[in-house]
């Protein structure tokens, strides 16, 4: 099921439907597409929510077509990933330490960044791809570093740090790079 409608931010085209597993999605295309798609999984809920709207005008603004889905009810649950330019991490306080440089190679940071709309979606704390442990952030930093041929397998965590969720990273990377698929 289909709904199409004009959304009130820059005169967007709002689509609204259900896919077959019952999963809502929502999609705004605005008038000046600029032919980028943002992937927020969970836009569906986020575009209702209080403050959300400076946010996504400015993207609409800037001719960014933004879609996603309504994943788990619980926040907990609920993920994303970030990427665009200027683009600010809200937790960063929250690091167990610096930033750590991996290499100062441009094509190696570029084909991150383009990996990352690749990202395996699966409902985070969980092993839905059948990886041998739950699936979170640390599988998805996994995941980036290893599809970029980056030595994401020789890491080890910060000191009084644990990264579970590396190995799943690791694993669904392995599949992905030995089945072909990009």
């Amino acid at each position: 099921m289909t709904d199409t409608t004009l959304h009130p931010a820059g005169g967007a085209r709002e689509e609204r439907g259900t896919l077959p597993d019952g999963t809502s999605y929502l999609i705004h295309v605005p008038s000046n597409w600029c032919g980028v798609l943002v992937r927020d999984l969970d836009a569906v809920s986020r575009f209702s929510a209080p403050g959300s709207d400076a946010l996504y005008a400015d993207m609409l603004a800037r001719g960014y077509a933004v879609a996603g889905t309504m994943r788990h009810r619980l926040r907990m649950f609920r993920y994303e990933v970030r990427c665009w330019r200027d683009g600010i991490i809200p937790d960063i306080d929250e690091a167990v330490e610096s930033p750590l440089r991996l290499t100062a190679d441009q094509g190696l940071a570029l084909r991150l960044l383009d990996e990352a709309h690749r990202v395996p979606t699966p409902v985070w704390g969980r092993d839905e791809l059948g990886a041998g442990e739950m699936w979170n952030s640390n599988s998805v930093i996994a995941w980036l570093l290893a599809r970029c041929g980056l030595p994401a397998e020789s890491l080890h965590a910060p000191a009084g740090g644990r990264p579970p969720g590396w190995q799943a990273g690791l694993v669904v990377a392995r599949r992905t790079r030995s089945s072909g698929r990009s």
